[in-house]
């Protein structure tokens, strides 16, 4: 709901044009928030759940980065860099099971991008012709 509210006041200033100023918090629950997103599309529809998990992880990872990096000219230390990962990351499950899920957005992700993406069914070894 946090998220829903902070993107909503985002979309409120810069209809009326007025300056956004980008912290570390506003970039990690934008991004949060779109993360889930990003792993249904990315991931096969029966990837196994660790793996969208580590999906998710690696994203908020990167979107950490980059929210540290933006906020502090480049300068990034470890521990701020650690909080801003978790941040993301709460948020981007948070708004999983709070939101897309429930609302049925996360499921029609993943089910238009279903039959492409990371962690796709392994051939089994059956349904393959022998060579002789």
């Amino acid at each position: 709901m946090l998220a829903l509210m902070m993107l909503t006041a985002v979309v409120l200033a810069l209809i009326r044009h007025t300056a956004v100023h980008l912290d570390i918090g506003l970039i990690n629950t934008l991004t949060g928030f779109v993360i889930p997103l990003v792993v249904g599309l990315v991931t096969h529809a029966k990837a196994p759940r660790w793996l969208k998990s580590v999906m998710n992880a690696l994203l908020s990872a990167i979107a950490g980065g980059l929210a540290v990096a933006l906020s502090a000219n480049g300068t990034v230390q470890l521990s701020t860099w650690l909080v801003s990962i978790a941040q993301t990351f709460v948020i981007s499950v948070a708004t999983y099971y709070g939101l897309w899920k429930p609302s049925g957005v996360a499921p029609a992700v993943q089910s238009a991008s279903a039959n492409f993406g990371i962690g796709g069914p392994a051939s089994d070894a059956s349904d393959t012709p022998a060579k002789t």
